[in-house]
């Protein structure tokens, strides 16, 4: 539940030596509030929010070097989705802000929240051609699911990936281009996983109850096969693709499980999650393969 907040998030990164990525809240709030976050969480001190934070027990700065600029804002499901120019305008404006602040941040601009968006891709060009000098990566988010129990259709789903990435590739070059810039907006793939098993189950929930076993996948050897084809996708254009998190690490459509009271246990999809973890390290190779094909419906 909401009782774990910023600087109980900070804590656990320590723990886990991994680095944080926060987000800014750009649907029911704007740019005062996200750089006031910035403020409170890399400001060394002197100013009333970074104090503040000092009293709360952390002297030292958090230092979170990457924000995204909102979440899924092309979403209708979103509280203050926005259309392309509106939501355009707002990350630029907050993005200048945010570095002011701390002129060392990363930006995420919101892509598309999915291949199958009507708005695709006519959003990140409408987004990057507002928001382009100040941001450094746009974001894509896609997850795939089985439904109709065609396992030839659904283990081709990582082409549809394939062609998101070079699509979003193109776009953002296409805006360098137009804006005779020299900088590459590069891709964060910050959403992705197979998720679809548990719609039905999520459906029966009630609302406000607390921390309820929601979007709880149980997987299966195609989904780990598929979440392999995924990473696959991401490793031949990591000259891009520059960040990806998988969506989520537990209990959440996850590669781990676990129960109250301690017990907790590995699904199919966190082997290859794992084994890119391990040898996804080095120089990604571009090999040139060739192998016997199939038509699948999409």
């Amino acid at each position: 539940p909401n009782l774990f907040g910023l600087n109980e998030f900070i804590d656990w990164c320590r723990k886990a030596d991994t680095e944080a990525m926060m987000a800014v809240n750009l649907g029911t709030r704007g740019p005062d509030e996200a750089r006031q976050l910035v403020e409170y969480s890399n400001h060394p001190s002197g100013t009333y929010l970074s104090d503040l934070r000092i009293q709360h027990g952390y002297k030292q700065p958090h230092n979170i070097k990457t924000w995204c600029l909102g979440n899924e804002m092309d979403g209708p499901w979103q509280i203050g989705a926005k259309t392309a120019a509106e939501y355009g305008r707002i990350a630029n404006e907050t993005a200048k802000v945010m570095k002011w602040v701390d002129p060392s941040l990363e930006l995420v601009a919101c892509g598309s929240s999915n291949l199958g968006m009507a708005t695709f891709p006519e959003w990140e060009a409408t987004v990057l051609d507002l928001c382009y000098a100040n941001v450094d990566y746009i974001s894509l988010h896609q997850y795939y699911g089985n439904r109709d129990k065609d396992s030839a259709n659904f283990l081709a789903q990582s082409m549809g990936m394939d062609s998101f990435i070079n699509t979003v590739i193109s776009t953002a070059d296409y805006i360098q281009a137009k804006k005779r810039g020299k900088k590459k907006i590069n891709l964060s793939f910050d959403e992705w996983n197979v998720w679809y098993h548990s719609n039905e189950a999520d459906k029966k929930l009630e609302p406000w109850t607390v921390a309820p076993p929601q979007l709880e996948d149980i997987y299966n050897h195609e989904d780990a096969l598929l979440v392999g084809c995924m990473l696959i996708s991401m490793l031949k254009r990591a000259d891009r693709v520059k960040m990806a998190c998988i969506a989520q690490l537990v209990n959440v459509i996850a590669p781990i499980m676990t129960a109250n009271g301690g017990a907790a246990w590995k699904q199919t999809i966190y082997y290859p999650y794992m084994h890119a973890s391990i040898f996804g390290r080095g120089t990604a190779l571009v090999p040139l393969i060739q192998s016997p094909k199939y038509d699948a419906k999409d």
